[in-house]
């Protein structure tokens, strides 16, 4: 190994954890605390600004400590900076010790990040507002994603943090067509309606009530009619189903 690349490993690991991986003794000490701070500092801004919940629910004590962890035994598989808070993601799932999180961490990390997904998804077509319902075929929007957590994600605030599993709370994260990011929370029935959609089982009005109507034979035919025609009017207006062009 050349002399240059060994300083820039001892540099990379210096900077990476300096309790425990000695100093670069090529460089003035100074010098190198400088980027410890700066590199952690960003780190860790960036992150806040992705999870701005869980961050607030560690707290000022807690917070950089997870943040410090991230950054010194994760190894990154991708080299973007987009793709941070997806490797934050895997740190969590993987290799964070969580003996001491709340129970909910990791689901609610994952729908803040779902929101910067979104927000950054390269739509693959154009989509359109659904001008007649019952005659027109539909598609779940490509910048959208419906998610199922056992916690009610959407509602966990450093006031309101629930220790045990709930009801599964089913939620659709969208860009609407002002290409504004936002949520829905939906019930079991819609969310079974929309995976249907989402699968290519029925794209149609007719097809997702025929099969919609197989699975619920306790409500009335009319009942259904009127309620699903409805529901998919709503998210036909805000964007989640959309005509693909």
């Amino acid at each position: 190994m050349h002399k240059f690349q060994q300083v820039q490993l001892d540099f990379a690991k210096t900077i990476r954890n300096p309790l425990n991986s000695g100093k670069c003794s090529t460089l003035p000490e100074q010098r190198v605390a400088v980027y410890q701070e700066l590199f952690i500092n960003n780190m860790q801004d960036s992150l806040t600004t992705v999870f701005p919940v869980l961050a607030k629910i560690y707290g000022e004590v807690n917070w950089p400590k997870v943040v410090r962890q991230f950054f010194q035994i994760h190894k990154s598989r991708s080299p973007y900076f987009s793709d941070l808070a997806s490797e934050f993601i895997d740190f969590l799932s993987e290799e964070y010790d969580s003996k001491d999180a709340p129970p909910f961490y990791l689901y609610l990390a994952h729908y803040e990040w779902l929101e910067l997904s979104i927000a950054i998804k390269q739509a693959s077509y154009k989509r359109s507002k659904i001008k007649n319902l019952e005659t027109q075929f539909f598609v779940l929007s490509d910048v959208a994603q419906m998610v199922s957590y056992p916690f009610p994600v959407h509602k966990i605030t450093v006031d309101y943090q629930p220790q045990a599993e709930q009801d599964t709370t089913y939620l659709v994260v969208y860009r609407d067509f002002n290409e504004r990011v936002q949520f829905l929370e939906i019930n079991a029935v819609l969310a079974f309606t929309l995976d249907l959609v989402d699968k290519s089982v029925a794209n149609t009005f007719s097809a997702l009530l025929g099969e919609v109507t197989k699975h619920l034979p306790q409500i009335s035919a009319t009942q259904l009619e009127n309620g699903l025609k409805t529901r998919l009017s709503e998210l036909a207006e805000v964007g989640i189903i959309v005509n693909k062009k």
